[in-house]
């Protein structure tokens, strides 16, 4: 799901991405269970982060 939100977006757009934007993705099609969708936010964010070191 967060790869969908993300593609087409530029790196300062994706950085903008939070857990309410998977929380809304999700909403009517699963029920969060524990932390595991929001993960993937931390690590594009890690990612970007990354990225921009280099």
């Amino acid at each position: 799901m967060l790869t969908e939100l993300a593609l087409g977006k530029t790196i300062a757009e994706a950085k903008q991405l939070s857990n309410a934007d998977i929380e809304a993705a999700f909403a009517d099609a699963i029920v969060l269970q524990g932390s595991c969708p929001l993960a993937g936010i931390k690590a594009l964010q890690m990612a970007i982060a990354d990225y921009e070191k280099k």
